[in-house]
């Protein structure tokens, strides 16, 4: 865990947040496999690059809600978005919402699966 200390100012004592480190996601290794279809139908298997970015999310949202000192994440199922509400909208708590998805390998989602509040 990172332990921060905030300090106001005007206070002599400090204020100690604190943000839960992530465990960084391992994507498991996909088998590629025949796929044979008596309908005729063509299986087009999909890149590497989506089917990371789809098990990603899918390992987000399982484990969602997840609400620290700085931000919280939720996931809205009517737009099929994650909602991302950074606390006290400060530059400080938006790069430490964007070091803990770095640090828990969730980075690779594009930008347009978030909405941030």
């Amino acid at each position: 865990m990172i332990i921060s200390l905030l300090m106001n100012p005007r206070q002599k004592s400090l204020k100690t947040a604190v943000i839960p480190m992530p465990t960084k996601v391992a994507v498991p290794t996909r088998e590629a496999e025949k796929y044979f279809s008596d309908t005729g139908a063509i299986y087009i298997s999909p890149t590497d690059s989506a089917y990371t970015e789809g098990w990603l999310i899918g390992d987000l949202r399982d484990k969602i809600p997840i609400t620290t000192t700085a931000f919280s994440i939720n996931y809205d199922y009517k737009i099929d978005k994650f909602v991302v509400v950074i606390k006290d909208k400060s530059k400080n708590n938006q790069q430490i919402f964007t070091n803990w998805m770095q640090e828990a390998g969730y980075i690779a989602i594009p930008p347009q699966y978030f909405v941030f509040e």
